[in-house]
C-alpha cells in the first residue's frame, strides 16, 4: 500500500511539481516540440498524471494505465510530437517526481523501506505509461501511414 505521507507530498504540492515540470520540459533540449506547445494543455496532462499517481500505484491497474496512455501516444501522434521527446517527457517527470520526493520527503528509517516499494510501485507505472504511449502512437502512426498510402 503506497505511504498517504506520499500521496499528501505529492497532492499538496502538485502545483509546484507541475510547474517545475512545464519549465524542464520547454526548455530541454531533448524536447523541442514541448516548447512551442501550449502550456494549458501541457500543464492539464501533467495535472492528471500527478493527481491520479497515487491512486494508479495503488490500484496497480494495468488495464486503467493501458487505456489513459494508449490514448495519449495516439494524441502525441495526431500532435505532431516525435516518440523519443514524448518518452523524455515521461523521463523528466519521473525524475522531477524523485528529486522532489527525496528532498522534500523527511522520511523516518521505517518509512525508507516503505518508500523503496512505493519508488519501485512509481518506476513500474512510469514503464506502463511509456510502454503503452509508444504502443498507442505507433498504433496511430500506423493508422495515418495506411490511409496515406490509400
Amino acid at each position: 500500500m503506497i505511504s498517504q505521507k506520499f500521496a499528501r507530498l505529492i497532492e499538496t504540492h502538485s502545483d509546484e511539481l507541475c510547474r517545475r515540470w512545464l519549465k524542464e520540459v520547454q526548455n530541454h533540449p531533448d524536447t523541442l516540440t514541448y516548447h512551442h506547445y501550449p502550456e494549458s494543455k501541457l500543464i492539464g496532462h501533467i495535472q492528471h498524471a500527478f493527481a491520479h499517481l497515487s491512486e494508479m500505484i495503488e490500484a496497480g491497474s494495468r488495464e486503467r494505465i493501458r487505456e489513459r496512455y494508449e490514448q495519449l501516444g495516439a494524441e502525441r501522434f495526431q500532435e505532431g510530437f516525435p516518440l523519443n521527446e514524448v518518452l523524455k517527457a515521461f523521463i523528466l517527470a519521473r525524475r522531477l517526481l524523485w528529486t522532489f520526493v527525496q528532498t522534500r520527503g523527511a522520511f523516518n528509517m521505517m518509512e525508507v523501506q516503505q518508500m523503496i516499494e512505493i519508488r519501485h510501485q512509481t518506476l513500474l507505472f512510469f514503464d506502463r505509461a511509456m510502454f503503452f504511449t509508444a504502443r498507442g502512437y505507433e498504433r496511430e502512426a500506423a493508422i495515418y501511414k495506411k490511409v496515406a498510402s490509400l
